[in-house]
């Protein structure tokens, strides 16, 4: 575990241009991103979307897009079928598909974000399957797997976003209802943490499905930088290590509460991180520099 398995976000730029953003990452010293869907870094609705040069010239940028993080906005998988939300959502989710094809992801996030709350949780359930089968269907076609995570539910009443796909139990079912290579699962750390869940119990259940883990401190108000919230960084870090997960983490913050000065925010969360990191492996955390020149020398 070290420095090159954290992808940076650029959630908290979104009053910067995405030139800032890339800047950060290359002053961090890290160039693999999880990219949050938001105006004015791209724009995508259900009819298309559109991206700037930058993300289009990623080798010269020195920058590599692993995972793709759409905002919900209204969309929402669990929109029933024959209405305008279920057309409209069912086609913004595939334009994502398409723009996380075009920039070379490796996986889209996606959650039951936006379900409404008049409806049976059963129903809505059933919505999100039929969507997610097409979805699926759709990503893998294109090289794309959908990572399914839980969101703040009724735990959460300040931040509540649905009432299903809220806990571990339902992301399974789902998983399980769906039964598609192109959807596994990413655990939220303060997600979970909310709901009285632990890493082990979605390592147990999930095991290999779990295919990135989403790596924030945070606590009944929502996200925060590591630090700043009340989650234990090592105990976390070693659990994960110990269920053998060795994937990427991915450092976005949801909200907007670090927009400020997304720079610091960026520098303070990731320097927290490294130090813990050291602390768990033992060793000085190293650059994937450091490693490959500890390589070389290794084999003269």
């Amino acid at each position: 575990m070290d420095k090159s398995d954290f992808l940076v976000n650029n959630g908290p730029f979104i009053r910067f241009p995405l030139v800032d953003f890339i800047a950060s990452c290359r002053e961090e010293n890290m160039s693999e991103i999880d990219l949050t869907l938001q105006a004015p870094h791209v724009y995508v609705d259900s009819d298309g979307y559109w991206l700037p040069e930058i993300l289009k010239e990623r080798k010269r940028n020195q920058i590599s897009i692993h995972c793709v993080t759409p905002l919900p906005y209204r969309y929402t998988i669990c929109a029933g079928e024959g209405t305008i939300q279920y057309e409209k959502s069912l086609a913004y989710y595939k334009q994502c598909i398409l723009l996380a094809q075009e920039i070379g992801a490796v996986y889209l996030c996606i959650t039951g974000s936006g379900a409404c709350y008049d409806y049976e949780k059963s129903a809505l359930m059933d919505n999100a399957e039929n969507m997610l089968i097409q979805l699926a269907e759709f990503a893998g076609v294109r090289g794309i797997t959908l990572l399914l995570g839980s969101v703040l539910g009724e735990e959460c009443e300040v931040n509540a976003s649905t009432p299903v796909l809220v806990k571990l139990s339902e992301i399974s079912d789902m998983l399980r209802r769906v039964r598609s290579s192109y959807l596994k699962a990413y655990l939220d750390t303060e997600v979970i943490s909310l709901c009285g869940e632990t890493i082990s119990q979605w390592f147990n259940e999930l095991g290999e499905q779990i295919c990135l883990i989403r790596l924030t401190d945070g606590n009944y108000n929502g996200y925060r930088l590591w630090g700043r919230g009340c989650l234990p960084c090592d105990r976390f870090l070693a659990e994960i290590w110990n269920n053998n997960y060795r994937g990427k983490f991915s450092l976005q913050i949801p909200g907007e509460r670090y927009m400020e000065d997304p720079v610091s925010a960026n520098k303070e969360n990731i320097s927290y991180l490294m130090s813990a990191v050291a602390g768990i492996m033992g060793e000085k955390c190293v650059t994937p520099a450091a490693k490959a020149k500890e390589t070389r020398h290794g084999n003269n």
